[in-house]
């Protein structure tokens, strides 16, 4: 039939093929120049965004949909605490410090060029979370009652009772 068709697998730089067509009558010949280039890098993120606290895990996995990548970028600068992983893409740690959304944009490079993907964090204060000593006593009128308190969740800045303790 005269054609070419199918889906090279290896790079190939500029190569020049030369076709010819033969029948009793003679020959004609034509030149074809076919370069293979490196795939595109394609990634994606395990997730696009992430509310995350203050002082808890955060961060995303890269997952590879195309060409080879060879290394990772993120700009801006990722938040205290936090690791970027220029040769897997992959961002995480503990946020240390409250931050409004922020937009990262990470890219992936490689021979057959580069590729991009957006990731907002937003960190918040966790919200306080405690634990009592106790949650039930009875004790003779002149006794010793009372509780302690554990934190079990973000900075707590002041306390309240209702109904007021008895004096």
């Amino acid at each position: 039939t005269g054609q070419l068709s199918g889906n090279p697998s290896v790079v190939k730089s500029a190569t020049t093929y030369t076709v010819t067509a033969s029948n009793v009558s003679g020959r004609a010949t034509r030149q074809f120049r076919l370069t293979v280039n490196p795939a595109t890098p394609a990634f994606v993120l395990s997730r696009s965004s992430h509310n995350a606290a203050a002082g808890f895990a955060s961060g995303f996995t890269v997952v590879s949909t195309g060409g080879h990548i060879s290394r990772f970028s993120i700009t801006p600068r990722v938040p205290s605490g936090m690791v970027f992983n220029s040769r897997t893409g992959t961002l995480s740690g503990k946020p240390r410090f409250v931050q409004s959304a922020t937009t990262y944009t990470v890219t992936g490079v490689g021979l057959g060029g580069s590729s991009t993907q957006q990731f907002e964090l937003t960190v918040n204060v966790r919200a306080p979370g405690f634990s009592l000593s106790r949650y039930s006593q009875t004790v003779v009128k002149g006794s010793a009652a009372g509780f302690t308190v554990k934190s079990t969740g973000g900075l707590i800045t002041s306390f309240s009772i209702s109904p007021a303790a008895p004096t």
